[in-house]
């Protein structure tokens, strides 16, 4: 079944070539039925003007453009104004359009340099020609009023061209017997019947700036990250926890970006249509999370859906949710946060996938039979030349692998199945989990956050009087952070204690940082960040940043997860806790790591704060002790008071971090040698057990009520990071204009 729009002209317009001069120039042409001419142009006659002296290169056979391309330009006498319904592109008078020849074997059809590289080549013993327009959209219309604006933005430039392919007989056609052909036929691929009228070699393209539609079935994979609170007792009970199953849910995404969409005639009976991102740009992504087709979501079923994902004890966690532990606004609340941060994550992989993508594949691509089409299938082609591929993706779970999605049409790339395929993670981290013991209890006595930088979500105790709600990102990117971290920190150590159960799934933390206005230096300290994490070298820095330069918003996530033998060896080596002074040269070794300069900065801004963590200049701050007579060590700032105050905080920094971590030590090995092998959970009446855990517990808290960290760069995370080499997992990504990369495998972190 065609779906075809109502035409704006009666009559076929009278079509007017001249030079410049207005003598006419003998080339034949008629607008054919559906063609752009006859269709959209609501004028009586398309008055085309070539430029210069035309009439040697017209004369010419299309096979001399074998070597080199040629192109020709004209103008229009008068407005060019197409449109179905109601006008919907104007084309200027007197702005120059295109007539392009390609007869070169092997060579590229859209040439070298073009931005959407679909890679289409000029085989042997053939020809194209193709005419090219440029227009601009009008202000005010709407698809519905103008059916050929594919969803492009108003008041922006649209490109509109079309090829043809002759087969070339030595001196036929010539070029103006193929320009004739070319402006009889040129399609405008408006819709399905528009699509009916190519031939096969024909290609139709349009090329603007706007946003399309995408929706389909996707799956999450559920990251639970269990912490404690640093200031609630441990619970004497087993913690129950899983990590990996999977949340099936639907949802629809918007696309915005500049995209060319390609229809090109393959057979007799078939063409592809494809949709292609524009090299060096980024699409973005919204996404909302839905239930599926014809449903929405109920007031608890993503509570439901999250608590069935994480925790294998789900009907009872359920149980206790459904009789009355929370109020109809904690309901609200934390749907609309859990539904928040599953869009982010499914936001954020399908950039990914976009990211990850070569740009001469197209983002998708679909094989239609014309005359196979049912009605189901008619429809969601006219609504993707709309600007909506939604009932294309959605017709993607009737794969049965070989791509056929519906009769008629085969799915050849979708980025949305790729998507689908490698998983979005949802990050859920749940703090004070390990001093409530169950979800349930701890979503009924906390808080559910959506994080809009990282888009991770939250779920944090209150009872302690710590509420992370009143962090507004990014202003208090540093609060979240330091309590995140300090959340961390106990957390590895009761695990390395075996003061809790045994938790399958790992703990982690994430260094996050959102810069509005981004320069070298950002990227620069983004990228020590993941040297500091094992993930790139200096090498691969250089690399990165060579020609770097951008402005505009950027963020950094650096992930490290840390799994029971990952929190045992932070904090003893072979049964033997381990000492401050090794501490100490961790973080020194981190923090020299983090403060290198831009490739080429001869500045070198943090040089005087890398030469205070060399090892005779720090010695002789560890005998000073006090950072008021740092000035002493480091006679060139005895008059810069400023640069010994950042020194002296990061002598503290790096201080309380090792003092922390060694007197840690020795208090968790003993919780470690009185459990032995025994699981905790069968020590709950011990008395012994429960004085040692205590201990812990009290001198973690008083630990973290001193910390002199600073959270501005990844020290702390990078160095807990390295003191847990090699079972400690980094993982990063860098979202720029200029630079977009995830970062999963380490390669040496050697500077």
């Amino acid at each position: 079944m065609l779906v075809s729009r109502c035409l704006f002209a009666e009559t076929m317009p009278t079509i007017n070539i001249t030079d410049q001069l207005g003598a006419d120039i003998d080339i034949s042409a008629q607008p054919e039925t559906g063609s752009l001419l006859e269709k959209y142009l609501p004028a009586p006659v398309a008055k085309f003007v070539l430029q210069h002296d035309p009439v040697a290169a017209l004369e010419q056979p299309l096979a001399s453009a074998d070597k080199t391309s040629l192109s020709l330009g004209f103008h229009f006498s008068d407005d060019f104004v197409l449109g179905s319904g109601k006008p919907g592109v104007t084309i200027a008078a007197q702005e120059t359009q295109a007539v392009n020849v390609n007869a070169n074997a092997g060579a590229n059809l859209f040439g070298d340099d073009d931005p959407f590289g679909a890679g289409i080549t000029v085989d042997a013993g053939a020809g194209y020609l193709s005419l090219a327009l440029n227009g601009t959209i009008d202000p005010e219309v709407s698809v519905e009023e103008s059916g050929i604006t594919f969803g492009f933005n108003p008041s922006t430039g649209m490109g509109i061209e079309f090829f043809k392919r002759f087969p070339l007989n030595g001196p036929k056609p010539t070029v103006a017997e193929a320009l004739g052909d070319v402006i009889s036929g040129m399609v405008l691929p408006a819709d399905v019947s528009d699509l009916g009228h190519l031939k096969p070699g024909d290609i139709a393209i349009v090329t603007g700036t706007g946003s399309f539609k995408v929706s389909g079935d996707m799956t999450l994979s559920a990251v639970p990250n269990p912490l404690a609170s640093v200031t609630l007792p441990l619970v004497n009970q087993a913690i129950s926890l899983q990590g990996g199953p999977s949340i099936d849910l639907a949802a629809d995404f918007t696309i915005s970006g500049e995209h060319r969409i390609m229809a090109r005639k393959i057979s007799d009976s078939a063409l592809e249509l494809g949709y292609y991102r524009k090299r060096g740009e980024e699409w973005s992504v919204s996404a909302t999370a839905t239930a599926g087709v014809g449903a929405s979501f109920g007031k608890t079923e993503l509570i439901e859906k999250l608590i069935t994902a994480i925790s294998p004890k789900a009907d009872d966690e359920l149980e206790k949710l459904a009789n009355g532990a929370l109020t109809e606004d904690q309901i609200k609340q934390t749907h609309d946060q859990i539904a928040a941060s599953i869009s982010h994550a499914l936001e954020v992989s399908l950039k990914a996938e976009f990211s990850a993508s070569d740009t001469g594949e197209a983002a998708f691509l679909y094989q239609i039979g014309m005359g196979e089409l049912d009605e189901t299938g008619s429809q969601a082609v006219q609504a993707a030349l709309d600007g909506d591929l939604s009932g294309l993706t959605r017709l993607e779970r009737n794969d049965k692998g070989d791509g056929v999605i519906a009769p008629g049409i085969t799915m050849l790339r979708s980025s949305l199945k790729n998507t689908r395929e490698r998983k979005a993670s949802l990050k859920i981290n749940l703090v004070g989990l390990l001093n409530f013991g169950s979800v349930s209890e701890l979503i009924a006595k906390g808080e559910t956050v959506y994080e809009p930088v990282t888009g991770e979500l939250t779920i944090n105790e209150t009872v302690s009087g710590t509420s992370i709600q009143a962090l507004v990102l990014p202003q208090s990117q540093e609060q979240l952070r330091k309590l995140r971290f300090h959340s961390l920190l106990v957390t590895t150590a009761y695990r390395a204690s075996r003061a809790v159960s045994s938790i399958e799934v790992t703990s982690s933390d994430i260094y996050f940082a959102f810069n509005a206005n981004t320069n070298e230096h950002t990227m620069s300290d983004y990228l020590d960040g993941m040297i500091a994490v094992g993930l790139i070298d200096a090498a691969g820095k250089a690399q990165l940043m060579t020609g770097f330069h951008s402005t505009g918003t950027s963020t950094c996530l650096i992930r490290v997860e840390f799994s029971d033998a990952a929190c045992e060896a932070m904090f003893l080596n072979n049964g033997t806790p381990r000492e401050q002074p090794e501490y100490e040269a961790i973080g020194r070794r981190t923090l020299q790591k983090l403060l290198f300069p831009p490739p080429g900065d001869s500045i070198d801004a943090d040089a005087y704060r890398r030469n205070a963590l060399t090892e005779p200049v720090w010695s002789q701050l560890k005998k000073l002790g006090n950072p008021a007579k740092f000035a002493s060590a480091l006679p060139e700032l005895a008059d810069d008071s400023l640069r010994l105050s950042v020194v002296g905080s990061d002598y503290a920094a790096i201080t309380w971090w090792a003092e922390s971590m060694a007197s840690a030590a020795p208090k968790l090995a003993a919780v470690r040698a009185f459990v032995g092998q025994a699981d905790p959970g069968t020590l709950r009446g011990d008395t012994m057990f429960q004085k040692l855990r205590d201990d812990l517990q009290q001198h973690m808290a008083q630990v973290v009520a001193i910390s002199k960290l600073h959270f501005n760069l990844p020290l702390g995370l990078a160095a807990l990071h390295e003191a847990a080499l090699p079972n400690a997992v980094a993982t990063g990504r860098i979202g720029s204009a200029a630079l977009t990369k995830e970062f999963l495998k380490a390669v040496g972190a050697g500077i």
